[in-house]
């Protein structure tokens, strides 16, 4: 997939967790970084954003919606991998999307076809997946695709949406149109950040109304 060209470029957009909420945050492996120095030459792109957290925090569904994906990844910079299916009426954004979060400690108990709910737990936090010479830290890899098709392949390696495009993570949570990568780079710097919803550790929804979520609970 020629990567840039389905949505992979850097936005320069952050989160902004409503009410001064204290939530885990992205590090320095931003979304669409250049990650070619760290390849050997070889072209690639960050596709998602990166969090860490101590290992075995519970990561959680950002939406209500379907495992679709489960892979170990052997021998893969991705490691143990869940994926979510979220239906426009579930998300209320105008796309079938599709949450990934990768580099998991173990397989999410959660079979393929499993309906989640907004919140709960897929799966903890750790460093699988193969990284060379280095050790990783522990974080989660977060990633958004999105399409206008319901349609979506599973060929036992990959979860593929019909004519997909990655997604800035954080555009995820804006509260309307547009959403695109292209449209992300023109915002004003005054509109780079974007309010998000959590999920307290006491379960507290905030706000009350939402229905896209940042993957930890918060304090």
């Amino acid at each position: 997939m020629p990567y840039r060209r389905h949505g992979v470029v850097e936005t320069g957009l952050q989160p902004d967790f409503i009410n001064n909420g204290n939530c885990p945050e992205i590090d320095s492996e931003q979304w669409a970084i250049d990650y070619t120095y760290k390849r050997g030459g070889r072209a690639a792109l960050h596709k998602g954003i990166d969090i860490p957290q101590p290992r075995g925090t519970l990561v959680i569904a950002v939406a209500n919606g379907m495992v679709v994906g489960r892979f170990m990844n052997d021998g893969n910079r991705k490691g143990i991998e869940v994926m979510l299916r979220h239906t426009p009426e579930q998300t209320g954004l105008p796309y079938w999307t599709y949450s990934q979060y990768t580099h998991l400690l173990n397989m999410s108990p959660l079979p393929v076809g499993t309906k989640v709910k907004m919140g709960d737990d897929i799966g903890m936090i750790s460093n699988s997946g193969k990284m060379g010479r280095r050790v990783r830290r522990d974080a989660l890899h977060f990633a958004i695709l999105y399409s206008q098709s319901p349609d979506w392949a599973h060929d036992g390696v990959v979860v593929t949406p019909k004519d997909g495009y990655f997604m800035d993570p954080v555009a995820f949570y804006r509260d309307q149109p547009p959403y695109d990568t292209p449209s992300m780079v023109e915002l004003p710097s005054s509109q780079k950040r974007i309010p998000v919803a959590y999920f307290k550790r006491d379960n507290t929804l905030v706000p009350a109304t939402a229905k896209r979520i940042w993957p930890f609970r918060c304090k």
